[in-house]
């Protein structure tokens, strides 16, 4: 999986699913949160990209953009 394909993947992660009163939406997101950190696992980039889209749910963003993380030389 590349960048610009792991950024997708945490671009349609629901980032507030913990504001879900549906336990299964609860549960859904909390898996595919964990799948989403297991695969940035020991790689800057992918923790750089789940660190921002962190800081867009809490308020502290915009939200993130793939341009952002990738070069363009």
């Amino acid at each position: 999986m590349n960048i610009e394909q792991f950024f997708n993947e945490c671009s349609r992660h629901d980032w507030f699913y913990d504001y879900s009163d549906d336990h299964s939406v609860w549960t859904a997101g909390h898996e595919n949160k964990e799948r989403i950190y297991r695969l940035a696992e020991n790689d800057i980039l992918r923790e750089i990209i789940v660190r921002e889209f962190r800081q867009y749910v809490l308020g502290n963003r915009e939200r993130p953009v793939l341009e952002e993380f990738i070069s363009n030389g």
